[in-house]
């Protein structure tokens, strides 16, 4: 079957399945249901784990997975080997090396609600023999239905819901203890670290649960996890941790406005975006995205004494506290005795998801005594010992009203939705972005449509997917536009990066001179993140280029208060602020005018790099492609689009327009020197400096003729290293460059008669 088959068979099983508890009456039906269920949850995996591209909400697909999975519980005949609730996951791309996992990187099993946590609180006690199947754990089964999502506030002793007397309840079931401990359960992507002799010596994806893809060198770029932790001092061998990479809200922000910036796509969602970033193959590129992680599972140690880990390390609880005091990051967490109490928890940080840096789509509720775990032991598909409670998302339904077209700085031309307004995470929204055309085509986006909308954090509200089953007659297909709709001159077709399977193609306006091009590129030259002029903003820069006032950054500089003070809502105090601020933008550093400049693929940081690099914009345009690459971070595909943009003619009359205005090109030089002892040493210092601060170090080698850069390139000489150096360090060794420590630093100064004090 189709994939367009098997997303309408999706939609029609949804439809089918909510709020319908009598299906599978008899065997022959339910027969048919699980041979419907079973494909449509294959093909939503694929879409989820492989394609990084989900068709439904995931508490959609928990409704069909449930389905199945109770379906296959009451006609046991029904199981077929390839179900999705009898295998792991598939997900290994081709594109790298294949790992095996020490131990399967299986999933959890799901609830979402207390009926559904009580649930399996009794198949535990079923499984350790402290319920006997039959009359009895149906009648706690039956109480459990009974009660809902009411909360035990006062108990026998005997209750097994009740925490109040759970302390006493759960411990010494046959030797088993079972106190629960709750977690957040992370948006992200499934990782898993190998540590040997104290150091990294792999990373992993999920995978297909048994075979993972090798992405340490990815891996590596996350600067929260250690490279090296000091497992020998507690007498560990060999330890391999599991964890989660995410890109926290802030961080996710921050990608985006550097896409935006770059004149490329922005992401929907910082989980697509983690897991997409852990697979390209350039792990600069990676180093980009500003992945971080959380590691809260240990899932094999070995100890130097053969001493069995759970002796030493008996609880869950004990083992988050060893990686925290390993240095990894661990997720916060709580104990609780009671299953009931388990679901305050999980209310508690549905409570404060909003709040939270990072995105979470629920709870995991864990057996803490690792016996008692291994005791339960798994499924095929998941472990008896833990669950997830699964967090409503800020998801809703609401009507797509309209398209609009926006034409970014770079050309780029983006559908915006334009929706019928719809109540989310306590704001209003009318409009969400749909990201590109390819994106709309696959999902079969129609005006007209009922759409699933979704707004995470403070990100822009995106339109998820599309309800056929409510889709009207008179819905109308999205065409893409083959003309701009600023210039109409004729749109081309732009490929995405290499590697970087998360955008698509975009389509893009060509001519330099389109007015909507002009407008965001002037609005971006002005912004806060590049000149910062205060009070130019992008009503302002509309203004401007309609009445023929500036055509390109440099005419800002041109601008006189009779040009001005004729404008919309411009008073005489406004209009002398505007000039007034234009006038101290001629002075900014030198990486906020490079940044403004708009050269694709050039954010905030990559200009400090280069500025930091070059010290003025005609060194770096004089600067080589291939010498530009060489720098930390920068890479091939970013040096030349640096290079092509100072080759072109154009630009060299826009800086040369901009030099005669009184526009700063280079940043201040240092103070004179003091000698030329160092002259044609380039230093790099990287890690922490304990006798003199970095900037005092850099001042020094200034002085005397050398010169201190933010990165290390081919051209460095020496590399000063303190504790902490990270990539840097690596590099400098990767180019065979002389590294030295800080007092090494101190002694050759100290041959040239040079005192840093």
């Amino acid at each position: 079957m189709d994939s367009t088959k098997l997303a309408v068979r999706t939609q029609a099983l949804l439809t089918k399945v909510k709020g319908n508890s009598d299906l599978g009456a008899d065997a022959r039906e339910a027969a048919e249901l699980v041979a419907e269920l079973q494909p449509v949850l294959r093909f939503l995996e694929h879409r989820y784990y492989v394609e990084q591209d989900p068709l439904v909400a995931d508490i959609e697909y928990d409704t069909l997975f449930r389905t199945l999975k109770d379906l296959e519980s009451r006609y046991p005949e029904l199981i077929h080997p390839d179900s999705p609730t009898q295998r792991i996951h598939q997900g290994l791309i081709e594109s790298f090396d294949k790992v095996e996992h020490l131990t399967p990187m299986i999933s959890l099993d799901n609830t979402t609600n207390l009926e559904e946590l009580r649930l399996f609180h009794i198949s535990i006690l079923e499984n350790l023999g402290v319920l006997q199947a039959g009359n009895e754990s149906q009648a706690w089964r039956t109480r459990a239905k009974d009660l809902g999502d009411t909360l035990i506030e006062s108990a026998p002793q005997d209750d097994l819901f009740s925490e109040s007397t759970a302390g006493d309840l759960f411990t010494n079931l046959d030797g088993a203890d079972l106190r629960y401990n709750v977690e957040p359960k992370f948006d992200g992507a499934g990782i898993a670290l190998l540590y040997e002799n104290n150091a990294l010596i792999r990373g992993a994806s999920r995978g297909n649960g048994r075979m993972g893809d090798d992405i340490t060198a990815n891996i590596r770029t996350i600067r929260a996890l250690p490279l090296t932790v000091p497992l020998q001092d507690h007498g560990i061998v060999r330890m391999e941790v599991r964890g989660e990479a995410i890109i926290r809200l802030s961080d996710f922000e921050k990608v985006n406005e550097r896409r935006t910036q770059a004149g490329e796509a922005p992401f929907a969602n910082p989980r697509n975006a983690c897991a997409g970033s852990l697979r390209l193959q350039d792990p600069t590129e990676v180093d980009q995205r500003m992945l971080s992680a959380f590691i809260y599972h240990i899932s094999y140690m070995e100890l130097a004494d053969g001493t069995d880990p759970i002796q030493r390390y008996p609880k869950h609880t004990d083992r988050l506290e060893l990686l925290q005091s390993l240095g990894f990051p661990v997720p916060e967490y709580g104990p609780s005795d009671g299953i009931d109490g388990t679901y305050r928890l999980c209310q508690e940080w549905a409570e404060k998801r909003d709040s939270l840096a990072y995105e979470i789509d629920g709870c995991v509720i864990k057996v803490d005594d690792v016996a008692t775990q291994e005791q339960l032991g798994s499924t095929a598909h998941h472990p008896r010992w833990a669950v997830a409670y699964k967090i409503a998302a800020r998801q809703s339904t609401t009507r797509l009203l309209d398209i609009e077209l926006n034409v970014g700085r770079t050309g780029a031309v983006t559908p915006v939705a334009h929706l019928e307004p719809v109540a989310l995470g306590g704001v209003v929204i009318s409009r969400a972005s749909l990201f590109n055309f390819p994106l709309v085509q696959k999902l079969d986006i129609r005006v007209g449509d009922t759409v699933l909308v979704e707004r995470a954090g403070d990100v822009i509200p995106h339109v998820v997917k599309t309800i056929p089953d409510l889709r009207p007659p008179e819905a109308t297909a999205v065409i893409p536009p083959e003309e701009c709709p600023s210039c109409q001159s004729e749109l081309v077709w732009d490929e995405p990066a290499a590697g970087d399977e998360v955008t698509g193609k975009v389509l893009r306006c060509v001519n330099y001179r389109c007015e909507s091009q002009r407008v965001e590129r002037i609005r971006h030259f002005a912004s806060r993140g590049a000149m910062d002029i205060d009070g130019f903003g992008e009503a302002m820069a509309a203004q401007l280029v309609g009445a023929a006032l500036i055509r390109d950054v440099a005419d800002i500089f041109t601008l006189t208060m009779e040009q001005i003070l004729p404008l919309e809502r411009m008073a005489q105090t406004s209009a002398e602020n505007l000039l007034r601020a234009i006038d101290e933008a001629r002075d900014r550093p030198c990486w906020r005018l490079l940044t403004g400049l708009g050269i694709r693929h050039v954010g905030t940081k990559v200009a400090q790099v280069l500025c930091t690099t070059y010290g003025s914009i005609h060194a770096l345009a004089e600067a080589p492609s291939d010498d530009i690459a060489e720098i930390d971070g920068i890479g091939t595909v970013l040096a030349a689009s640096i290079s092509a943009w100072f080759r072109n003619p154009e630009s060299q009359a826009l800086l040369e327009r901009l030099k005669t205005l009184g526009v700063r090109m280079e940043d201040p030089e240092q103070p004179s020197q003091a000698s030329d002892a160092l002259a044609g040493e380039i230093f790099v210092f990287t890690g922490s400096l304990e006798r003199f601060s970095r900037q005092e170090a850099e001042t020094v080698v200034a002085l005397h003729g050398g010169k201190a850069v933010g990165s290390v390139s081919k051209k460095t000489t020496r590399v000063v290293a303190g504790p902490g150096a990270g990539s840097k360090l690596r590099k400098a060794e990767s180019l065979s460059i002389p590294v030295m420590s800080e007092q090494e630093f101190l002694d050759y100064l100290d041959t040239y008669g040079i005192d840093i004090s």
